[in-house]
């Protein structure tokens, strides 16, 4: 972000060497944590006291309302300091400076945990709940994307443009609530595919109804792929490369068509174009894009470095935390509400911060970890 906060050790905060770290509003763990708008730290709102910020005290205006959990993945050691009511790091003896002076301190806190953006987990972008135009997805490759197949991974990755639809989008009879649009590659081949879900639906059809062939109520719409007609040995995407998903959209916002494409490092240009019928076109009000495994698996990077940009035609896309539930978009039990949307497939991807937080195009580095 632009703003990083009044710093208590003075001036503003480094962010030097930090991961991006996820904050959710919906999980197991400690109620009551809050951003706050003027020294951007995150604070615990749910006391008798608001704690004091280098700006005075702190304010939580326009935060969302995050937990924290006291165990399971992430990042262990967090701690609360009971003068501020910050959330700090220890790194060793060093408390790292208070606000209310001095150094934090914990001697009252528990452990928390914070989890990095990566892998299934990733920012969820909106254009203040507006239907999104022209969206475009680009994943510029610095270091060759390997995935190798292993005895519990099959090989490859996918890049999933996972999408909110707006509310109200029905397909005969079940309301849509996860539009994805995927470009993988296994097997030495890269596809494009489209699948419109209404994750939860019943496992049958009503008795008596008389389904479009080949569509079931967890799938009523699109379920597609079709082919880039590349060949990609060890399922290998190389440096210079650039991996994209390519949104149309008609005057109403409705994505009429899917373009998925890999333009080499010679330039050469691979793709496929999934056009949508009449009944099939619908719009998206926020969206989250992650590299993971290729469809119903887990990908182990061993190499692998870009940068991913996201531009729309018209509008300004932002990061919205809890955007699914400010937009009104349909979700499905067990998710949270837009600050994670979770698909199935997983990968030791870890995502950077994006940045403008604001605009028609903005960037996110993307690393992997050492498998």
């Amino acid at each position: 972000m632009d703003n990083l906060g009044l710093c208590p050790a003075g001036g503003t905060h480094d962010a030097t060497g930090s991961g991006n770290y996820n904050l959710s509003a919906s999980r197991e763990g400690q109620s009551g944590w809050n951003v706050c708008n003027q020294c951007q730290s995150l604070f615990f709102a749910g006391g008798s006291s608001m704690g004091v910020c280098p700006a005075h005290s702190h304010s939580n205006v326009g935060s969302g309302n995050y937990v924290l959990p006291n165990s399971g993945a992430g990042q262990s050691g967090w701690q609360w300091c009971n003068k501020c009511q910050g959330l700090f790091f220890p790194s060793g003896t060093n408390l790292g400076a208070c606000p209310a002076g001095g150094a934090h301190d914990d001697s009252t806190s528990g452990n928390y945990f914070l989890t990095l953006r990566g892998g299934n987990i990733n920012d969820v972008l909106c254009n203040n709940c507006q239907n999104i135009e022209g969206l475009c997805v680009r994943l510029g490759v610095t270091e060759d994307l390997v995935a190798p197949k292993t005895a519990q991974d099959q090989g490859g990755f996918s890049l999933q443009l996972n999408a909110f639809p707006q509310p109200g989008q029905i397909s005969q009879g079940q309301q849509l609530n996860w539009l994805q649009y995927v470009w993988y590659v296994t097997g030495g081949a890269a596809y494009g595919e489209v699948q419109y879900w209404q994750i939860g639906a019943p496992h049958s059809w009503p008795s008596g109804y008389t389904p479009v062939p080949g569509t079931t109520p967890w799938l009523p719409s699109v379920d597609t792929q079709q082919s880039l007609g590349v060949s990609l040995p060890g399922n290998v995407v190389g440096a210079g490369s650039v991996v994209e998903i390519a949104l149309a959209t008609d005057s109403s916002g409705n994505v009429t068509s899917a373009k998925f494409s890999l333009i080499d490092s010679v330039g050469h240009v691979s793709s496929t174009v999934v056009s949508f019928a009449a009944g099939q076109q619908y719009a998206i009000a926020a969206f989250q894009v992650n590299l993971v495994a290729p469809p119903s698996g887990q990908a182990t990077f061993t190499s692998g470095a870009g940068s991913l940009t996201y531009s729309v035609s018209s509008g300004n896309l932002s990061v919205t935390p809890g955007a699914a539930a400010q937009c009104s978009v349909p979700y499905w039990a067990g998710q949270e509400l837009g600050d994670q949307s979770e698909t199935g497939e997983t990968s030791n991807a870890l995502y950077g911060a994006i940045t403008p937080p604001s605009g028609s195009s903005l960037t996110q580095p993307v690393t992997t970890e050492a498998a």
